[in-house]
């Protein structure tokens, strides 16, 4: 059996698992903005974009890699500025022909924005200090 060191502290463990639920969340989206034909390739790409960024830096975030920790905080930091104008944009969008559409947007997008949030909150508990190096 392979030493793979210690074990991650529960918030960074956590953490991770938020992540992926973001990357699951996500391509989720991009599947059904594709099968109802509302968007096309740029959606998938920007998904798969999003799904390696968020798996290869939360790998190295749960391995202690500070440097990951950084990146995955900066790049949580973006994908949240985009989430909020996401939202501010579809809130004009109520009233028109698609609220379904809308309102599963507006849901999804509060549902990532949480994760991304609580993710990044928890990979800076202090707990977690002494873990990274």
């Amino acid at each position: 059996m392979i030493d793979s060191g210690p074990l991650p502290p529960t918030p960074v463990r956590a953490s991770f698992a938020l992540f992926l639920g973001v990357v699951v969340l996500s391509l989720l989206n991009a599947v059904v903005q594709v099968a109802f034909r509302l968007s096309g390739a740029t959606t998938v790409v920007g998904a798969l974009i999003e799904a390696v960024l968020f798996v290869l830096l939360g790998t190295q975030m749960r391995a202690g890699r500070l440097w990951a920790r950084v990146t995955l905080m900066s790049v949580a930091w973006v994908f949240t500025g985009v989430s909020l104008l996401a939202m501010l944009g579809l809130n004009g969008a109520f009233g028109n022909h698609m609220d379904g559409l809308v309102l599963f947007t507006l849901i999804y997008v509060a549902a990532k924005l949480a994760m991304i949030i609580a993710a990044t909150a928890l990979m800076y508990r202090p707990s977690t200090r002494g873990y990274f190096h």
